[in-house]
């Protein structure tokens, strides 16, 4: 199949200030050779008065695109005019076009140097002045006459008249054109701070997205959790319970119902737990929930609790750690290892809470490698690291022979 390829336009911010240089330079020198018909006619040499035109046409046509030759060229033809003795052509009002040039597109030595240029420019008024006083006799047609038409008589005070008129040809249009670099300047200056803002905003902007979806995945992950440490305990002794059951005789009816009320202790406590865990409320368990679960615990067929020093009332935060904990570890227990095997569990008060949870492991199963590492931030062994962690906690879990030991230890305070 054909595709059609598009092409993106290339730029060249160079080619209309070339055009216009071009049209102004040919406007130049088609100004001075006509200005210079009647002295061909004549026969008079005109060659030095070409060179002077061309440089003019190409000091205008240069102004926008190379200031600094634009200049040169300019100096150029003021020189040669000088050095022959030439007089004014009305293409030299092109200074004009080309300080305005200089000040404005010019790098910062050509902007001096063009202002410098202008003293030396008023000085030459000075003495053209002075050659047009010493010449009075010119008719017309001449530089006198010219000036005569702006004002300006014969006489000693025609300097001052000529350096007012030619320094202010001199000086608006190269004030003029620093005026508008400047302004170039200040709105360039105030688009980059507006752009910068604009990448500030959209960077602060897209922070606070990555937060807000950082937070939500956070929450997502506590959710998974606290829902994964209720759930799965609940449920493996849910499990636990209703397997004793099963394998009990009709006439033990009694140990049957005691197995059915502890089922519908673990689902209610279940239910009420998942339902705080995601109306938000369950920071997690209430307070107490951790000695409501080992008396839940210790009734669970198989599991044998050892309870060692003295019982006392935990802080909120303390008590959800440890309560979360030892639902892991015993439903670990009650999950991974032999099921024919009892389960200790001993819970030791002291300067610390102990936790230690002891169960053989299924022979199928001592392949399976235990996870000792670093938290990864997710469930099971991992969640329990980390939930220790948050309150200077740790947990040590090792595998010796077919014995899964798992051991948490909860700082207290006071």
């Amino acid at each position: 199949m054909n595709q059609t390829s598009r092409v993106e336009p290339v730029e060249r911010p160079w080619v209309r200030p070339a055009l216009i240089g071009a049209g102004l330079a040919a406007i130049v020198a088609a100004v001075g050779w006509a200005e210079l018909g009647p002295m061909r006619a004549l026969d008079l040499p005109v060659g030095s008065y070409d060179i002077v035109i061309v440089l003019m046409a190409a000091a205008v046509g240069l102004h926008r695109l190379a200031p600094a030759a634009a200049l040169v060229a300019l100096i150029a033809a003021t020189l040669v005019q000088v050095e022959m003795g030439l007089s004014l052509l009305i293409v030299q009002l092109g200074f004009v076009v080309v300080l305005y040039g200089c000040s404005r597109y010019g790098g910062a030595a050509t902007v001096v140097l063009s202002g410098l240029a202008i003293p030396g420019a008023l000085g030459l008024g000075v003495v053209l002045a002075g050659t047009v006083l010493a010449n009075a006799s010119l008719g017309a047609g001449t530089w006198l006459d010219a000036l005569a038409r702006v004002g300006l008589q014969p006489g000693p005070g025609m300097e001052l008249g000529v350096v007012a008129v030619v320094g202010t040809l001199l000086v608006v249009p190269w004030l003029v054109g620093l005026t508008l670099r400047f302004a170039d300047r200040a709105r360039e200056s105030r688009d980059r701070a507006v752009e910068a803002a604009e990448q500030q905003r959209l960077a602060e902007l897209g922070q606070a997205q990555a937060e807000a979806a950082a937070g939500a995945q956070e929450e997502r992950a506590r959710l998974a959790r606290d829902v994964h440490d209720v759930v799965g305990h609940s449920l493996a002794v849910i499990l636990a319970q209703a397997q004793a059951a099963t394998l009990l005789p009709d006439a033990e009816l009694p140990r049957i119902r005691r197995s059915l009320e502890a089922i519908t202790d673990a689902a209610r406590s279940s239910l009420d737990d998942v339902g705080a865990v995601l109306a938000g409320t369950s920071a997690a368990a209430p307070t107490g929930g951790f000695g409501r679960l080992v008396a839940q615990t210790a009734v669970v067929p198989r599991v044998e609790v050892v309870v060692e020093g003295e019982p006392r009332p935990l802080p909120p935060d303390l008590d959800v750690v440890a309560e979360r904990v030892l639902r892991e570890l015993v439903a670990n227990a009650l999950k991974h290892g032999d099921p024919d095997a009892p389960i200790r569990v001993r819970i030791g008060w002291g300067p610390s809470l102990g936790l230690e949870v002891v169960n053989r492991v299924a022979s199928d199963r001592l392949t399976v490698p235990i996870a000792t590492g670093a938290p990864r931030g997710g469930t099971g062994l991992d969640g329990v690291r980390r939930r220790l962690g948050a309150v200077g906690g740790r947990l040590e879990v090792t595998l010796d022979d077919d014995r899964h030991h798992a051991r948490a230890l909860v700082p207290l305070l006071g």
